[in-house]
């Protein structure tokens, strides 16, 4: 396994309805509502000039299913149905 293989041999997570609050998510691009949820590290200038880039937050991110499209939240959305869920 190279150096920037993936860790596990796991496939995409299935896309999924979230909410956030009492509103479902769509996407601004297409009015999509089937997401596909990831993490992203909010690196900062300071923390990474101390090589201390582990200690920073993290944001959840959700990746459109249809066009790709990234949304980006603080604080972690719900997951309110699978595909095919109503």
């Amino acid at each position: 396994m190279g150096l920037f293989s993936k860790a596990s041999g796991k496939k995409d997570p299935e896309p999924a309805r979230y909410a956030v609050g009492a509103h479902q998510v769509t996407c601004p691009q297409c009015a999509n509502t089937l997401f596909r949820q990831g993490k992203a590290q909010l690196n900062t200038a300071v923390m990474s000039l101390l090589d201390l880039d582990w200690a920073n937050k993290s944001a959840t991110t959700l990746v459109c299913s249809q066009c790709s499209h990234i949304a980006w939240f603080f604080d972690e959305p719900a997951r309110i149905g699978p595909l095919g869920a109503p």
